[in-house]
């Protein structure tokens, strides 16, 4: 005899969120990443899972201003033909 089990349905979402905050000369930048998904088991049926990971990256002014033409440039780049 042959048996045959899906063993998992995994489907899952993710969602990035930015919060900008200046304390003295420094920018904060929280990001947030927050992971939601569904498990689907034959056996133990189906679990709903949420798992957040939180980053604070401080810049300076200066550090700022190049990132953001650091990204200003990529962006530039990327549409041009």
């Amino acid at each position: 005899t042959t048996h045959t089990y899906v063993y998992h349905i995994q489907t899952h979402m993710h969602l990035h969120t930015y919060t900008y905050t200046h304390i003295q000369a420094d920018i904060h930048i929280i990001h947030r990443h927050t992971y939601l998904g569904t498990y689907i088991h034959p056996h133990t049926h189906t679990q709903i899972y949420m798992h957040t990971h939180t980053y604070i990256h401080t810049y300076t002014e200066s550090q700022r201003l190049y990132w953001i033409k650091a990204h200003k440039e990529q962006a530039d780049a990327s549409s041009s033909p």
